[in-house]
């Protein structure tokens, strides 16, 4: 069975179509803000570990650097794992490829490292929730909820 983002269940000149229910601006407001969270627990605990471990001095330069890729890592591990980040098992939605089908490697790189697009935070909030990292990477973001 063929899946089509935005159609009903129905045959369509003798293939069937699944409808996929794109998330709504208010989960992907939620998935913005509970991995924010995780993403500051994990640089904390990083610079905690650093800190203690190297001396709170060996901070500046290593905390800069790799913080701007905890974030990134995050998303990459857990979205290529599972199809969803904390937030998005937490909202019940999940990552897919415009088809419906489960994202490349490299479309799950290049949505991590989209967000640092300024301003990218808010591209989602328009009328169809398809934030910019969606869009470049040719994904998007799925209700799970039957």
């Amino acid at each position: 069975m063929e899946q089509i983002l935005d159609y009903s269940e129905q045959e369509v000149a003798g293939e069937q179509y699944v409808k996929i229910n794109l998330a709504s601006a208010g989960q992907r407001f939620a998935n913005l803000l509970i991995d924010s969270v995780i993403s500051f627990i994990l640089v904390f605990a990083y610079a905690f570990i650093l800190g203690m471990t190297a001396g709170f001095a060996a901070l500046e330069g290593p905390l800069y650097l790799t913080a701007y890729l905890i974030a990134p890592i995050y998303f990459i591990v857990m979205e290529s794992a599972t199809g969803k980040s904390i937030g998005k098992m937490i909202t019940g939605t999940r990552v897919v490829t415009e088809e419906g089908g489960k994202p490349s490697l490299g479309q799950y790189v290049g949505r991590a490292f989209a967000r640092y697009i300024p301003f990218e935070a808010f591209s989602f909030l328009g009328s169809k929730a398809v934030g910019w990292h969606d869009s470049l990477t040719s994904t998007r973001v799925i209700s799970d909820k039957k």
